[in-house]
């Protein structure tokens, strides 16, 4: 009869807060597995807090690698430009004092100077630009071929001219 009477009180109380337990709500929960149940729905809140951490961890892991991805990208841009950038001005170099050297057509080496000068211009313009982009890369890929252009006019004007 004892018995019965707990259980009844028991069922009666139903304190949630674990703090403001009293001998019946302990009975009650021991009795109708609550602290089983709560303990379960802490267990699944816990492992869904862990899938969503592992989750962030690997999207943060793919975010780095391609921001690492994106840098050595641009870094090999950048070098490309530098390297374009030093051929150009060796080649400019190489115009102006070949200009004082030989008799060329000086209407035709003013044209390609000129031409220099503007190709060195955009190279400046790109060297300036952040990171890696298509737009940066095709301004890179006309460049070179710019770049291309005027060595062969450079190289079919050397061939034409004779030396002093």
């Amino acid at each position: 009869m004892l018995g019965s009477a707990v259980l009844v009180l028991a069922a009666c109380t139903g304190a949630q807060d674990t703090r403001q337990h009293n001998i019946f709500d302990v009975y009650a929960n021991l009795i109708t597995g609550g602290y089983d149940r709560r303990i379960e729905e802490r267990e699944q809140r816990l492992g869904r807090a862990e899938q969503a951490r592992d989750a962030a961890a690997r999207e943060a892991r793919g975010a780095e690698r391609q921001a690492a991805l994106a840098r050595s990208e641009a870094a090999q841009l950048e070098r490309e430009i530098a390297a374009q950038r030093a051929e150009t001005d060796r080649l400019a170099r190489e115009i102006a004092a070949s200009r004082a050297r030989s008799r060329m057509d000086q209407e035709r080496v003013a044209a390609l100077q000129r031409d220099i000068a503007a190709l060195q211009a955009e190279q400046r313009r790109l060297a300036a630009q952040p990171g890696a982009s298509d737009g940066i890369r095709q301004d890179v890929e006309a460049a070179r071929e710019r770049q291309a252009a005027l060595q062969r006019q450079w190289d079919a004007l050397l061939q034409a001219t004779p030396r002093e």
